[in-house]
């Protein structure tokens, strides 16, 4: 392990990742073409009043990003994804986001204990959490280079809770271990609809507060379901609108937020943030 912090300065929740490695892929050979390409990528992608400076996507933000993360190699003509990149990049073809996520995670896992500074392992040291202070002092006394930003290792971060496999809450970072363990397996649980309902029923008895109504959050369900199980959250949406509203012992209720809040899922093309479980009616 080289203890270096990469330099990453992509986000991957500002461009379609997915997207960004198919341009790469396909336009190989042509990079004036892929730099075209990804700018109008990342322009569309973006949610800034102002677009992104075209000098900076490819060559400054994006570019060295990947490089450093190692899903692309080369200059001019021959740059192109790597053998991890292409990976990823066909995972994302076979399974969507929640496919790419799973293959990202594998390659983040391996080249963070043997390249960089072994976040995962910090984070099970400290009995699966620590604050972004405390990795930041870490860092600053441990690695090669002692100038760490707070900044930059919140984008290093990102990417690992990106891929479902750490969460960041009130300024601490908490590590998912069981999707850790099913990366590094290269293993992920496929409950059957049965089993789904039977994780998301014991989950919802859980957290449902019957003085403050029978709703439950999505996301409050999604993080006891994927913690119980090993799933990963693309998954468990996946599963969770699969489900028909009434099945033999349970009738699916879902409710709209007042206010926008993210972690919900579009059920017939409306916005759901709540959900109550009720017995079936048969």
């Amino acid at each position: 392990m080289s203890n270096q912090l990469p330099a990453i300065k992509l986000q991957p929740q500002t461009i379609p990742f997915g997207n960004l490695l198919n341009v790469i892929d396909l336009y190989a050979g042509n990079y004036q073409k892929i730099d075209d390409e990804v700018y109008e990528l990342w322009v569309n992608s973006s949610q800034r009043t102002k677009p992104p400076n075209r000098r900076n996507a490819l060559r400054a933000v994006i570019g060295p990003s990947l490089r450093h993360l190692e899903l692309i190699r080369g200059i001019g003509n021959d740059f192109k994804l790597t053998g991890s990149g292409k990976r990823i990049l066909e995972a994302f073809k076979r399974e969507g986001e929640g496919g790419l996520k799973k293959e990202l995670a594998i390659h983040l896992i391996r080249i963070d204990k043997e390249k960089w500074f072994d976040l995962l392992g910090k984070l099970q040291n400290a009995n699966g959490q620590l604050s972004i202070n405390e990795l930041c002092r870490d860092s600053k006394e441990n690695l090669l280079s002692p100038n760490i930003e707070e900044g930059n290792l919140r984008k290093y971060v990102r990417f690992f809770e990106y891929c479902g496999l750490v969460s960041s809450k009130n300024n601490l970072i908490i590590i998912h271990e069981k999707q850790v363990d099913a990366a590094r397996l290269n293993s992920f649980p496929a409950p059957s609809a049965n089993e789904f309902i039977g994780f998301l029923v014991q989950a919802y008895n859980s957290l449902k507060q019957p003085s403050r109504g029978y709703y439950v959050s999505i996301p409050d369900l999604r993080d006891s379901v994927c913690a119980q199980t090993g799933l990963f959250p693309d998954d468990f949406d996946k599963l969770l609108t699969g489900l028909p509203l009434e099945g033999t012992n349970y009738t699916l209720q879902y409710g709209q937020p007042m206010d926008r809040h993210s972690g919900g899922i579009v059920i017939g093309n409306i916005y759901m943030y709540y959900l109550a479980i009720y017995p079936g009616r048969s």
